[in-house]
Protein backbone atom coordinates (compact mmCIF):
# COMPACT_ATOMS: atom_id res chain seq x y z
CA UNK A 1 0.00 0.00 0.00
CA UNK A 2 2.82 2.41 0.87
CA UNK A 3 4.24 2.31 -2.67
CA UNK A 4 0.81 3.01 -4.14
CA UNK A 5 0.11 5.84 -1.69
CA UNK A 6 3.45 7.47 -2.56
CA UNK A 7 2.14 8.59 -5.99
CA UNK A 8 -1.11 10.00 -4.56
CA UNK A 9 -1.01 13.79 -4.09
CA UNK A 10 -0.33 14.63 -0.42
CA UNK A 11 -3.76 16.25 0.11
CA UNK A 12 -5.50 12.98 -0.88
CA UNK A 13 -3.19 10.45 0.78
CA UNK A 14 -4.93 10.16 4.16
CA UNK A 15 -8.37 9.73 2.54
CA UNK A 16 -7.10 7.09 0.09
CA UNK A 17 -5.24 5.17 2.77
CA UNK A 18 -8.30 5.20 5.05
CA UNK A 19 -10.48 3.86 2.22
CA UNK A 20 -7.98 1.08 1.49
CA UNK A 21 -7.76 0.13 5.16
CA UNK A 22 -11.56 0.05 5.44
CA UNK A 23 -11.89 -2.29 2.44
CA UNK A 24 -9.51 -5.11 3.35
CA UNK A 25 -11.90 -7.97 4.09
CA UNK A 26 -12.52 -10.25 1.10
CA UNK A 27 -15.48 -8.93 -0.86
CA UNK A 28 -15.34 -5.38 0.56
CA UNK A 29 -15.98 -2.76 -2.12
CA UNK A 30 -13.83 0.31 -2.57
CA UNK A 31 -14.92 3.26 -4.68
CA UNK A 32 -13.18 6.63 -4.65
CA UNK A 33 -11.73 9.41 -6.75
CA UNK A 34 -8.30 10.85 -6.05
CA UNK A 35 -5.32 12.52 -7.69
CA UNK A 36 -1.94 11.00 -8.55
CA UNK A 37 1.25 12.64 -9.75
CA UNK A 38 2.39 11.27 -13.09
CA UNK A 39 5.98 10.87 -14.29
CA UNK A 40 5.83 14.28 -15.96
CA UNK A 41 4.86 15.87 -12.62
CA UNK A 42 1.26 16.75 -13.53
CA UNK A 43 -1.62 15.66 -11.31
CA UNK A 44 -4.23 13.36 -12.86
CA UNK A 45 -7.59 12.31 -11.39
CA UNK A 46 -8.30 8.60 -11.05
CA UNK A 47 -11.66 6.99 -10.35
CA UNK A 48 -11.22 3.64 -8.63
CA UNK A 49 -13.75 0.87 -8.12
CA UNK A 50 -12.77 -2.54 -6.88
CA UNK A 51 -13.29 -5.41 -4.49
CA UNK A 52 -10.87 -6.70 -1.86
CA UNK A 53 -9.42 -10.12 -2.61
CA UNK A 54 -8.53 -12.79 -0.12
CA UNK A 55 -9.31 -16.34 0.78
CA UNK A 56 -11.00 -18.01 3.72
CA UNK A 57 -11.82 -14.66 5.32
CA UNK A 58 -8.17 -13.62 5.48
CA UNK A 59 -7.73 -9.89 4.91
CA UNK A 60 -5.13 -8.96 2.35
CA UNK A 61 -3.63 -6.08 0.51
CA UNK A 62 -4.97 -7.01 -2.92
CA UNK A 63 -7.93 -5.65 -4.80
CA UNK A 64 -9.47 -6.55 -8.14
CA UNK A 65 -11.05 -3.72 -10.04
CA UNK A 66 -10.51 -0.85 -12.39
CA UNK A 67 -9.03 2.63 -12.19
CA UNK A 68 -9.83 5.07 -14.96
CA UNK A 69 -8.36 8.48 -15.70
CA UNK A 70 -11.21 10.86 -14.95
CA UNK A 71 -9.13 14.02 -15.52
CA UNK A 72 -10.97 15.02 -18.74
CA UNK A 73 -14.36 14.84 -16.98
CA UNK A 74 -13.12 16.79 -13.95
CA UNK A 75 -11.60 19.48 -16.17
CA UNK A 76 -14.77 19.74 -18.29
CA UNK A 77 -16.91 20.18 -15.18
CA UNK A 78 -14.53 22.81 -13.83
CA UNK A 79 -14.65 24.75 -17.13
CA UNK A 80 -18.44 24.52 -17.25
CA UNK A 81 -18.77 25.89 -13.70
CA UNK A 82 -16.39 28.74 -14.49
CA UNK A 83 -18.39 29.71 -17.57
CA UNK A 84 -21.67 30.01 -15.63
Amino acid sequence: IAEWISVVVPEDQARVEAALQAAKAPGDVIELEYRVVGPEGAARWLKLRGRAAGSNGTPGERWHGVAIDSTPQIESLRELRQSE
